[in-house]
């Protein structure tokens, strides 16, 4: 079985459900919301309650940042407040959003692995 890979999907849901006229469950077990996934791993690892629920930006921080090495890795959100209604899309707003989608299969990958 397949499953979708999200972070914090569900306005995302919304959104798709409004466009296709098709109320989009959000609760279905084939849909993984990394930012759930990711705020219980950052709990265990630290041992501290997170207070509220991280953003992209901060989970790939903290688990692609290695502690032991001084490069640090950030993900960039200059794009996330731009127009997106606005066609065509500039080429830097089609790179965020690549990037974006891509970096959560990267998030997931170095979850399970630690």
């Amino acid at each position: 079985d397949a499953h979708i890979v999200g972070f914090a999907h569900r306005h995302d849901f919304h959104m798709l459900s409004s466009y296709i006229g098709e109320e989009i469950s959000v609760s279905c077990p084939r849909y993984w919301d990394l930012q759930l996934i990711a705020a219980n791993r950052m709990t265990e690892d630290t041992g501290q309650e997170v207070s509220s629920l991280p953003g992209l930006k901060s989970c790939c921080s903290f688990f692609f940042n290695n502690q032991k090495d001084s490069n640090s890795w950030s993900l960039s959100k200059e794009e996330q407040c731009s127009n997106w209604n606005e066609r065509p899309l500039r080429p830097s707003q089609l790179e965020y959003a690549g990037l974006d989608a891509a970096v959560l299969l990267v998030l997931l990958a170095e979850i399970a692995r630690i």
